[in-house]
This record gives structure tokens, C-alpha cells and sequence, in this order.
């Protein structure tokens, strides 16, 4: 999987590399808290707990043998409050074309940091990149993600069956 050199901010999260030498240890830790049942019940079976510290540092290997992980922080206590993952090319021959995914911290929850964090995504690929697409899929039933890709500026592509694994598939365009 390519790797790329994304970083930016918001008015109140950074984002940056997940691994920062040295820094493996609060890595896993702050994994261990975020990756609970509550935040992880709509994602991948294996992503969801529980997650002691061998289970946790296995699953590291795994992110980032598939693609790109961000770290989130809270630009005010420098606390890690979620993930950013990217998969896919950015800015490969001047297009984007990547599937993205996040998760936030339940304490973090309620003040509309996913809607920056995506939106703070999504003007990074702008100003950076080309021409081409950020795609995100979310379960029905997940509807504070999915209305926080509407807001910004995603649009339904693809509306899998109701049955349990179904995903749907949500795109936007860059200009």
C-alpha cells in the first residue's frame, strides 16, 4: 500500500502520523481506551474488542500493513481523541483516489469533531491534490457518520441489501 505524508489542522484537532518514534507505547495504550465496544460496534468485526495490549499491538502491525493512519488531537491539550484511516493513492499523478474512515473517542463525541475532522480532510485533498474521489462506507444503521459525510459533501453512490454485513457506499467528488 502506498504511503503518503498527509498532516493538517482545524480550529480544534491536529492531524498527524499515527507512529511517531518512541511514541508506540501511548499508541497502544490510547488504542486499548478508544478501540471499546461502543466506538467499534459499526466497524469490522475485527475491529471490535476487547483489546488488551498483545491483541493491540497486533492490530497496529495490521493498519499499517493496509494503508495510512492518522492520529487526531485535540489542538488544546494535545490528547489523542480518534483515528483518520486512508487507503488508496493521494495526489498519485495528480488525482486522489481514496477510501477513508475515522473514529473518535466516545468522550469526544457530541461536538461535531467528526464533521471537522472529515471536512478538515476534505479541503486538505483540495488544496493538495487534483481531480478525483474520497469514497467512505458506513452501515445503514450508523446514521451520526453517515450525516456527517452529507455535511460534507458526500452523496449516496451505492445502497447494499439490508442483510447484516451491508455497507453503503458514500462519494466525493474533488474539483
Amino acid at each position: 500500500m502506498p504511503r503518503f505524508a498527509i498532516r493538517f489542522e482545524t480550529a480544534r484537532l491536529e492531524v498527524l502520523p499515527w507512529r511517531t518514534p518512541g511514541e508506540d507505547a501511548d499508541l497502544a495504550g490510547f488504542l486499548e481506551v478508544l478501540l471499546d465496544d461502543e466506538v467499534t460496534r459499526w466497524l469490522p468485526r475485527s475491529w471490535q474488542g476487547p483489546f488488551p495490549r498483545e491483541r493491540t499491538l497486533r492490530w497496529i502491525e495490521r493498519r499499517d500493513a493496509e494503508g495510512t493512519i492518522l492520529r487526531v488531537l485535540a489542538k488544546d491539550s494535545r490528547e489523542p481523541v480518534g483515528l483518520l484511516t486512508l487507503y488508496g493513492s493521494v495526489c498519485a499523478e495528480g488525482s486522489a483516489e481514496l477510501r477513508i474512515g475515522y473514529l473518535l473517542a466516545r468522550a469526544a463525541w457530541g461536538r461535531g469533531l467528526a464533521s471537522e475532522l472529515v471536512e478538515g480532510l476534505v479541503a486538505w485533498c483540495r488544496a493538495q491534490c487534483g481531480p478525483g474521489r474520497l469514497v467512505a462506507h458506513v452501515t445503514p444503521a450508523n446514521l451520526a457518520s453517515r450525516r456527517v459525510l452529507e455535511k460534507s459533501g458526500f452523496r449516496l453512490v451505492c445502497e447494499a441489501g439490508a442483510s447484516a454485513g451491508a455497507m453503503i457506499e458514500l462519494e466525493l467528488l474533488l474539483s
